[in-house]
């Protein structure tokens, strides 16, 4: 049938074999290779994923005995020749001399040794293997190659018409459980001459060899995109041999998961340097993601490599050296090598404590404690801090504002300076706890500042004034002047130029709470317009003094960074929502807004106000989400624009606006809602989850994020979003949801019915999922359902779960269809010998649980919901050997904390011989090479990326091995 397919362009198949007769097999492999590969076939499939278990070199023949004519669809019955025969007919044959030398398996042998002579005829296999070799058969010891100019005689031997390859397929994906060795790059052979795309992703193991990789290049000499996963390549040289031999023309290469020699890769990078190396004058693509870099000993290799490019000067900070081309580097590691090796942690410490001595008397005059505010990060157990936050106190004067100007602007100047001292000061001089999982932000982002203003009927308008007393601050004192300059003097003059040239202006955060039902609405009244005002006023005084220069005595410049506003205690009336719409009108940014859509119960049966209600909610969604914004405006991209929508309670009406809001808003990117349901007959649960469903599925909305929370889901609420699967709406594929975050009471089969219909409607995009259950269990058959339904997680969150055993996701991750990275477990019950079993195989390195979990969070797990002793012997045993997990928590009751705490700490802020966790897109965007990418027909990426210095590659390749430092927390439950 494929045969005469003559309307298919493009075509997946799958082949199962196993089990099948040799003989059967033998003929199955003549069909594939007549229907889909052969010129004579009347197919017209230009597109091909062929998946099948399992390649030998036996289906190798089968498919060689229809390309030599010797099977043919209409003569199955004739019983093929031996093609390595005396006997055997072929196409052509060439002798070589005496003393010529052949390559066997990679080996250089001279013909004798093989015992052949130049009276022998070789059978030519391919006679444009390349400009110096050549592909032959003979018939004692099989495939050979030969050097053409060792050839004395050449014959043709019959005059049979070969098939020919298709010369129809362009794009092939080989996705095979098994090759015999030798078998993938034979099979290419065969069918590769017409090829311009491939992609050979190897499930379980690195069946893909340089040899095998090499025969490839060699077989398609069209080949523009090469992609190859899970693959033991030993070294990438072998593209550059290509590239220099002419075999290769590559446009476009990916790696992903490939293990090839540190030092190959530095290679790679110095012959893309040369403009006039033919593969940077080919290569406008190259993507290299992985989860380990073999052949690397040591982290020290990595150390090694990086001193090649960058020089660590006496004040501890990385320069980048002239010849490198690059201008601009991100590093996220600890500590650098210098030229004797690694920092010393005692010369760091004796480093931050004379920095300490600067800046203590400011830290001790400043009373207010500091709060530390985190930022999620993306898929991981970990965060960031984002910024340090004070509640504003009541009674607070002018001076004491200026006060605390001066010391935040002193820790910013230190973050500049130096990141690693900035945390140390907060942590241990100014005893602000640095939760385990928190992190430090990338080098290229600073935290901001944020001033917290709860209402206080008796205080708030002070509050107020202090928050403009903080940014009119004129000056530093004269105190703060100097010991700035002593900060400054404390580094040499490398870090003041990276000091210039990196200081960015303070981000100053203001944060306005109101809570309190009991609340009188001319006191809420009167405290949104006295925020406004304040806006405005803080507004105004920044729009004046921009462009003023930082000087060494000077306060750093400000920046509004954005607002948080806290409605959800409060009705959204008419005039409130003009009000705000004033803040629209500055352009200030809002971060975080809750807010309650509903009416209160004065106004549930007061008909007359719906329309006006659902006006000035339509209003108030305006003023927060200003449509206004262009979508490619670098200040709403910044991470610092982006967008939290929080809804507390919500009227039919109301939820109708919310819904048509969200459906085209081009900025929001979490929408969290709670007790949106919780007052509603079925019917309107039923109308409220259609409509919040249709508009995150449409191609038009920017939401990424959505949270739930709910006391209870109920049988209608499945129905509902099932019935949007049924009407055939599904997620876009231009967006998506990419996290959701539910919480419950109840597990019950309401609860698991309405959770897996929205998976079932967000699975495509959905790389992220938590579900939280407050009172009864979930159930292993719904975990299974979770990993069957979405394959794409990398984040998964459990909590109050009954397992049976771990086999559900060890099972999952064999199969190829999980990929969690990041797995958090909490009040798990499970037989504590399961949990070992599974310990047990993340201390495996060959197995793919082991490595491809990142993060594991260990919360309340056990038979009794707690882990015994011997749980956390065998966690400890498995930290000795797993060299691929970054995180670890684990929360243990109080006896067994001080008999194992040391055990675990010994393991935190140890560095791992891998590569860093799974990059992030745009660590992936990174790798793109934009080498004379103007030649040719960019993608909406090529062009982004092209405003990158076109060396950049070169040094992202060299830092790839950095290694990754792992986090283990041992915590009392």
């Amino acid at each position: 049938m494929l045969s005469q397919a003559t309307m298919i362009d493009d075509f997946c198949t799958f082949f199962g074999m196993e089990g099948v007769a040799p003989d059967d097999r033998r003929v199955m492999w003549r069909q594939i290779a007549y229907a889909l590969f052969c010129d004579a076939s009347r197919s017209a499939i230009s597109s091909l994923t062929f998946e099948c278990e399992s390649i030998t070199l036996e289906d190798i023949a089968a498919m060689e005995e229809v390309f030599d004519g010797r099977w043919q669809p209409d003569d199955g019955a004739v019983t093929p020749t031996d093609i390595d025969t005396a006997t055997a007919e072929s196409a052509q044959h060439v002798c070589v001399t005496n003393d010529a030398m052949v390559r066997v398996d990679g080996a250089l042998v001279s013909l004798a040794i093989l015992g052949l002579s130049s009276r022998d005829e070789l059978v030519v296999v391919d006679d444009d293997t390349g400009t110096e070799w050549m592909e032959v058969k003979a018939s004692s010891i099989g495939r050979l190659y030969i050097q053409c100019e060792d050839i004395v005689d050449a014959g043709v031997i019959s005059d049979r018409v070969l098939i020919q390859q298709s010369s129809r397929l362009r794009s092939l994906m080989l996705i095979c459980d098994r090759f015999e060795p030798g078998a993938a790059a034979s099979f290419i052979k065969l069918v590769g001459r017409g090829l311009t795309t491939l992609r050979i992703p190897c499930k379980t193991r690195r069946w893909i060899t340089a040899s095998d990789t090499k025969q490839i290049l060699q077989s398609c000499p069209n080949l523009q995109f090469l992609g190859v996963e899970h693959a033991d390549l030993k070294s990438i040289n072998v593209f550059i041999e290509a590239y220099e031999h002419g075999w290769c023309t590559l446009r476009a290469l990916s790696l992903w998961d490939v293990r090839v020699a540190n030092e190959s890769l530095v290679t790679f990078a110095e012959k893309l340097k040369d403009p006039h190396h033919p593969m940077t004058r080919c290569l406008t693509e190259f993507r290299f993601i992985f989860d380990e870099v073999a052949n690397s000993n040591s982290y020290g290799d990595c150390e090694v490599k990086c001193s090649a490019v960058i020089g660590v000067d006496h004040g501890q900070r990385s320069v980048i050296k002239k010849h490198t081309g690059l201008r601009t580097l991100t590093m996220e590691i600890s500590t650098l090598p210098t030229e004797d090796g690694v920092i010393g942690s005692d010369a760091m410490t004796a480093t931050i404590d004379a920095r300490w001595r600067i800046l203590e008397p400011f830290a001790r005059a400043f009373r207010v404690p500091l709060t530390l505010e985190d930022r999620v990060i993306e898929g991981s157990l970990q965060c960031y801090c984002a910024g340090v936050s004070v509640t504003v106190p009541a009674g607070s004067s002018t001076r004491d504002m200026q006060r605390t100007r001066n010391f935040v602007d002193l820790l910013h100047v230190l973050w500049t300076l130096d990141r690693d001292a900035w945390k140390r000061l907060l942590r241990d001089g100014a005893d602000i706890p640095f939760t385990g999982s928190m992190r430090l932000l990338p080098a290229d982002e600073t935290p901001y500042f944020a001033l917290r203003v709860s209402f206080s009927k008796a205080t708030f308008h002070q509050q107020l004034t202090s928050c403009i007393d903080f940014i009119r601050s004129p000056s530093l004192s004269a105190k703060a002047a100097q010991a700035k300059q002593d900060l400054l003097s404390a580094y040499n003059q490398a870090d003041m130029k990276h000091f210039q040239s990196e200081l960015r202006p303070l981000r100053v955060r203001l944060q306005f709470q109101i809570h309190g039902a009991d609340l009188s609405s001319g006191d809420v009244d009167a405290f949104l317009i006295a925020v406004v005002n304040t806006i405005e006023d803080i507004k105004t005084h920044l729009d004046r003094s921009e462009g003023a220069h930082d000087t060494p005595t000077s306060l750093t410049s400000v920046v509004l960074d954005a607002t948080d506003l806290d409605l959800s205690s409060q009705e959204v009336t008419a005039d409130r929502a003009r009000l705000l719409m004033r803040l629209e009108s500055f352009g200030i940014p809002f971060h975080n807004v809750k807010l309650r859509l509903n009416r209160g119960s004065s106004q549930v049966d007061d008909v007359e106000e719906e329309p006006h209600s659902v006006a000035h909610v339509d209003r108030l969604l305006s003023a927060v989400l200003p449509a206004r914004w262009s979508r490619d405006s670098t200040e709403e991209t910044s991470p610092w624009r982006t967008q939290t929508l929080s809804v507390d309670q919500a009227d039919l009406t109301e939820f109708a606006s919310l819904c048509s809001t969200v459906s085209r808003t081009q900025h929001v990117k979490n929408l969290q809602l709670r007790s949106v349901f919780l007052f509603d007959s079925p019917f309107e649960r039923y109308l409220k989850w259609q409509w919040l469903v249709q508009a995150l599925s449409g191609s038009s909305s920017s939401i990424k994020h959505v949270a739930i929370n709910e006391t209870e889901l109920e049988l209608s609420d499945a129905v509902a979003v099932a019935s949007i699967l049924e009407d055939g709406m599904h997620m876009s594929e231009e967006g998506g949801i990419e996290t959701l975050a539910l919480s419950t009471e109840a597990a019950n089969e309401e609860t698991i019915s309405t959770i897996l219909a929205l998976l079932r409607q967000l699975h495509h995009s959905l790389t992220s999922l938590s579900v939280y259950v407050w009172m009864n269990t979930l159930s292993s058959p719904f975990v299974s359902d979770i990993l069957s339904i979405c394959q794409n997680l990398r984040f998964l969150d459990l909590s109050s779960v009954e397992l049976e055993s771990f086999d559900l996701f060890v099972d999952a991750y064999d199969a190829g269809t999980c990929h969690i990275q990041s797995l958090a477990l909490h009040s798990v019950r499970v037989e504590n010998t399961k949990l070992a079993e599974f310990v047990r195989a993340l201390a495996d390195v060959n197995s793919r649980p082991a490595q491809v979990l990142r993060e594991l969070c260990l919360d309340s797990v056990g038979t009794e919901g707690e882990l015994v002793e011997t749980n956390l012997e065998e966690l400890l045993q498995m930290l000795n050997v797993n060299p691929w997990l970054q995180y670890l928590e684990v929360h243990v009751d109080d006896e067994l904390h001080p008999t194992f705490v040391d055990r675990f700490e010994a393991h935190d802020e140890k560095w791992l011989p891998v590569a860093a966790e799974r990059l992030s897109i745009e660590s992936k965007l990174a790798f793109l090479s934009t080498v004379q990418s103007t030649k040719f027909q960019r993608t909406q990426t090529q062009s982004v990326m092209a405003r990158l210095d076109d060396r950049v590659l070169t040094l992202v390749l060299e830092y790839a091995a950095t290694a990754a430092q792992r986090h283990v927390y041992l915590e009392i439950v």
